[in-house]
C-alpha cells in the first residue's frame, strides 16, 4: 500500500508540474500576442497625446467608441486627464488579456505609469477592426484623479 500511495503522489507532483508550465508559457504567449498586436495602437495614441493631438487620437478610437463619445467630449475628458497628471514619463505593460467574441478579436492591455504628477494605470479597451486595432474604451486610473473629483463634489448631506 505505501508503493501506491508514493506513485499516486509522485503522479499528483508531475501533474500540477506540467498544468503550472502550461499556464506560465500561455501567459508569456499572451504578452507577446499584447506587445506585437496591441501596443501599436497604444503607442500611437501615447505619442498623439504627448504632442495635444487629442484630435488624432480621437480619430484612431473605434467606430464603437465614436458612436458613444463625442469627439469634444473626449478632447475635453483628456485635456483634464492631463492637466491633473502632467505628462507620462515612463510606462510599463503590467497585464494583457485577449480573445474572440461575437464581435471579432478583442483584447485589453494594462499599462503602469508614472506621470509628472504621480503615478496611475492606463487600460485600453481595443477591437479588431479590418487589420488593425481601434481603441474601443480608455480608463485612467490614479489617485490624484480620485483626489480632483473629491474636490469637486458637493458636500454630502
Amino acid at each position: 500500500m505505501p508503493n501506491w500511495l508514493a506513485w499516486g503522489c509522485g503522479g499528483l507532483l508531475v501533474f500540477m508540474a506540467l498544468i503550472g508550465l502550461s499556464c506560465f508559457f500561455m501567459a508569456r504567449k499572451t504578452m507577446e500576442v499584447g506587445e506585437k498586436d496591441f501596443a501599436p495602437t497604444c503607442e500611437r495614441y501615447f505619442t498623439q497625446v504627448a504632442t495635444g493631438n487629442y484630435r488624432s487620437a480621437y480619430a484612431d478610437f473605434s467606430d464603437e467608441m465614436h458612436t458613444a463619445t463625442k469627439e469634444e467630449d473626449y478632447v475635453a475628458f483628456d485635456q483634464g486627464i492631463h492637466e491633473l497628471l502632467g505628462n507620462l514619463r515612463e510606462k510599463s505593460i503590467v497585464h494583457v488579456m485577449t480573445g474572440i467574441d461575437q464581435k471579432g478579436r478583442w483584447g485589453r492591455i494594462i499599462y503602469q505609469g508614472k506621470f509628472e504628477k504621480g503615478e496611475g494605470t492606463i487600460r485600453f479597451e481595443l477591437r479588431k477592426e479590418g487589420t488593425t486595432f481601434k481603441i474601443l474604451g480608455l480608463n485612467y486610473e490614479s489617485p490624484r484623479l480620485v483626489e480632483a473629483i473629491k474636490a469637486q463634489a458637493p458636500p454630502a448631506p
